[in-house]
């Protein structure tokens, strides 16, 4: 099934349109596809059928339409945020349209790929059958973008196709681009000189002439400085106009010579030297970038190098976003600065209001990375309206809730990278001589990037140390987070910058949760710990989780899911406990916790064992195998109860 929006509305299944119905299913589809892959709210969907005057049952006939539409089998579903035409983005020719040009545009910057450039952007252009969402007069705004960037790419073209020296065979195609759009004078220029080139002196400024009176006619203007430039030199002759194959390695004749050329806007933050073993996950970001325009969400805990792999990926896709690539760390600006901030970046007025901002990104291939968002709603107005700009994201949570995003976890290193890592900052030679050592480094970081980085840098400012005296310095638990320091780098203030962050319950929480030595948390025991209900306690636990400051894997026997406190945290959450608790509270949770692990012991040897601090699932897997149950948690209940 196609899905065409590049001229009138049309759905196409094998090979026939289908019947889509009245104007306002036409809209309502148009709109859907617009923004394919992403929910499109009731507000939006009235917007282009009615305008700004919708009637009052506009939810009731919005529904209709849907139902309507659903009925020829297009999978649309539906959430609280609205419809969501839920098909491949490539069956809907707009996003065809915008990754034929993205991809041309990164091959004409390549040596030796400019035929290639101009075949995909003769596609492009190919895919449109007349005005963008023709008959859509409620999606006016949307289809301008939509043939804003289908004139662009058509001059382009034309700019190509003249420096390969087919200005012949332009003439016809030119002329009517210049009737189509008689201000865009680009077209003119393009038009006078195919007519120059092919012997044909007096039309070309011909075009120019009726140019010039049409202007001075309807606007009381003259044309533009190139095209006056362009009419003296072919009154004079110029023989730089003239083709030859050297113009296709210049500039095209009909710019100013002293017209300087736009730069590339790129702001990122410094590249680090020292990136590596995330070559998969690049792998996979690229492909969606570049393939289906989705927003990507990159998201971990702390110190997992979220920002490091988004830049990275960021600086190596540039040449495919010619208008800019953007960066904004929305940790520390609230939305009305992001905006300030991103405008200034595009080299506009930093005063500038959203609409400006979205209009900027809406017409030009940008990739914008946004660093750190906390939740959907900070995001959500940065986001551009069309899939012309790709979008990066980091951030703790996973943003569920952002319509038609592509969610990848990232993970800590394995050994091997983390290895490589290390020694990529201290020097391979360094790991060669002491391998057992360097690995141990490694696992006392949790493989963690950041914490690896700290490690290295501590090695790095003492050549006369160890490894292995490095690795005995991080042994000890009461003082490793002291030993992660190095200069500005520290992993006890970044955990701190999460712990501050939580809701005072979930801080408490955590320092509860973080009492007992035990490789996993069941969620029996983190009630017994906080002295909550099972049900109070998993909605506890599920925040934390949220928060990154714990792991969940399912358990052996399926019955339950093992939380856990990744290490450097627990003990994180430990000193805070020893500073913020009173000896009383904590040794009064500890003896719960023991309590609760006898009791189930006791329980699970009598003949009628009730064992209500599980839940139904625990409660029925236990009944059904005591024997296994006390086996599968025998590590937690015998540090517990010795």
């Amino acid at each position: 099934m196609k899905f065409r929006i590049l001229g009138p509305v049309e759905i196409i299944r094998d090979g026939t349109p289908l019947p889509i119905g009245g104007p306002r299913n036409r809209a309502v589809l148009a709109a859907l596809a617009t923004d394919v892959g992403r929910a499109v709210n009731t507000e939006k969907l009235a917007g282009a059928v009615w305008g700004e005057q919708p009637p009052a049952t506009v939810r009731a006939q919005i529904q209709i339409c849907i139902s309507a539409l659903r009925r020829l089998e297009l999978p649309i579903t539906s959430s609280y945020s609205g419809y969501t035409l839920d098909v491949d983005p490539f069956s809907v020719d707009a996003t065809q349209f915008h990754a034929l040009i993205a991809q041309a545009r990164a091959l004409s910057k390549a040596d030796g790929y400019r035929q290639e450039a101009a075949d995909l952007l003769r596609s492009a252009v190919d895919l449109w059958r007349g005005p963008a969402l023709d008959g859509v007069p409620g999606l006016a705004a949307e289809a301008a973008r939509l043939d804003e960037a289908r004139i662009a790419a058509t001059g382009d073209l034309m700019d190509m196709e003249l420096q390969f020296g087919r200005h012949s065979h332009l003439i016809s195609e030119l002329t009517t681009l210049a009737r189509e759009y008689p201000l865009q004078e680009r077209f003119q220029a393009q038009l006078m000189l195919a007519l120059y080139r092919s012997s044909r002196q007096a039309e070309a400024l011909r075009v120019y002439r009726d140019l010039r009176e049409m202007m001075h006619r309807d606007l009381g203007l003259e044309p533009g400085l190139e095209l006056q430039s362009l009419e003296r030199r072919m009154l004079m002759r110029d023989p730089a106009l003239a083709y030859s194959e050297t113009v296709q390695e210049q500039p095209l004749i009909i710019e100013q010579a002293n017209a300087p050329r736009r730069e590339q806007i790129v702001r990122l933050p410094p590249e680090t030297g020292v990136f590596t073993g995330r070559s998969r996950e690049i792998e996979r970001i690229t492909e969606q970038l570049l393939g289906t325009g989705s927003p990507v969400v990159l998201t971990g805990p702390v110190g997992i190098g979220k920002s490091a792999l988004a830049v990275q990926t960021a600086y190596g896709l540039s040449g495919h976003f010619p208008d800019g690539v953007l960066y904004l760390d929305l940790r520390a600006a609230d939305p009305q600065e992001a905006v300030s901030q991103l405008l200034g970046q595009l080299g506009e007025d930093p005063a500038g209001d959203r609409d400006r901002y979205a209009e900027r990104v809406a017409t030009g291939r940008m990739l914008l990375v946004f660093d750190g968002v906390t939740d959907e709603e900070q995001i959500r107005g940065l986001l551009p309206r069309t899939m012309s700009a790709a979008v990066l994201i980091t951030s703790r949570s996973r943003l569920t809730a952002l319509e038609g995003s592509w969610l990848l976890e990232v993970d800590p290193l394995d050994e091997d990278a983390g290895m490589d890592l290390l020694g990529n900052i201290i020097g391979h030679h360094r790991l060669a001589a002491e391998p057992e050592a360097a690995r141990a480094v490694v696992g006392q970081c949790e493989r963690l990037p950041f914490a690896i980085r700290i490690a290295g840098a501590r090695l790095l400012a003492k050549p006369h140390w160890s490894l292995t005296r490095f690795a005995g310095r991080l042994e000890p638990e009461a003082t490793r987070l002291d030993e992660l320091a190095h200069a500005d780098l520290r992993m006890r203030s970044v955990l701190d910058l999460e712990y501050t962050a939580l809701d005072p319950i979930l801080r408490w929480a955590l320092r509860r949760l973080s009492l007992p030595r035990v490789p996993y948390l069941p969620s029996w025991l983190a009630a017994a710990l906080l002295d909550l209900s099972l049900p109070q306690t998993e909605n506890v636990l599920e925040s934390l989780l949220d928060a990154r400051l714990l792991t969940a894997v399912p358990a052996p026997l399926g019955d339950d899911i093992r939380y856990r406190l990744p290490s450097l945290v627990w003990l994180f959450a430990r000193e805070r406990a020893r500073i913020e608790d009173s000896p009383m509270d904590t040794d009064a949770a500890q003896d719960r916790a023991r309590l609760a692990g006898l009791r189930l012991m006791d329980e699970l040897g009598s003949e009628s064992p009730s064992l209500d601090q599980l839940d139904p699932a625990q409660r029925a897997a236990a009944l059904a195998d005591p024997a296994g149950w006390l086996t599968a948690h025998q590590d937690i209940l015998g540090s517990l109860t010795c």
